[in-house]
């Protein structure tokens, strides 16, 4: 369990998050920041013409039997960090509306998911909830936020 670099692999992970305690502390390890380091994104267009839909199988049966819109949010959430190549991202009002979420079912997909283990939100009033999917930190790591 684990690669050359002492990290724990994708795979590894996406079997940890379903099969053990909730404590997020417990499996999840810190990341080092990416400070300085350029990650270059392609432009929004070309971003919006690919699939980005490569949620691992057993997380999925895992995220279905959620209530309301979890499984909408997450995918939302995945797609955006695969996009932005970093764990933590914004969800914004406007990413809800193109797929026609309330601002309600966002609280408590949010709530849900955080509650399972398997994301983390940063809220500030007036602004939109900084999100880090969990299954995605040894992938991306955390980008500093700010």
């Amino acid at each position: 369990m684990g690669n050359e670099n002492g990290h724990t692999s994708f795979d590894d992970m996406i079997d940890m998050l379903v099969a053990q305690p909730r404590s997020v502390s417990e499996r999840w390890i810190e990341q080092e920041p990416l400070d300085g380091i350029v990650i270059e994104t392609p432009s929004r267009i070309n971003q919006e013409k690919k699939w980005f839909f490569r949620l691992p199988w057993r997380l999925f049966t895992v995220l279905a039997p959620f209530p309301g819109k979890a499984l909408a949010i997450y995918m939302m959430l995945w797609r955006e960090s695969m996009m932005q190549s970093s764990s933590s991202v914004a969800l914004t009002t406007t990413s809800l509306r193109l797929c026609g979420l309330t601002r309600r079912e966002k609280t408590q997909a949010l709530a849900h998911l955080e509650k399972e283990g398997l994301i983390t939100v940063t809220r500030q009033r007036g602004k939109n909830p900084q999100v880090t999917v969990l299954a995605l930190m040894d992938r991306f790591g955390r980008k500093p936020t700010g």
